[in-house]
């Protein structure tokens, strides 16, 4: 349900916007070192995942009962 275009057309013209913003995001910003990449994993990925797997364990024992 585009703006008065076929699906199509709503569709590549959508596409296209993201790839551009895409794009342009991984464009301007810096790369980040490998240590810097290694330490966000460790400290807060690792860490958000647990917490994750918890919760989602908590809720469903929750609804079991």
């Amino acid at each position: 349900m585009g703006p008065f275009l076929p699906p199509f057309v709503w569709f590549a013209l959508k596409t296209a916007f993201f790839m551009m913003m895409f794009i342009l995001i991984r464009a301007s910003l810096p790369r980040p070192r490998y240590d810097q990449v290694m330490s966000f994993g460790w400290k807060v990925c690792l860490p958000l995942t647990l917490i994750n797997l918890l919760v989602t364990a908590a809720v469903i024992l929750w609804q079991a009962q």
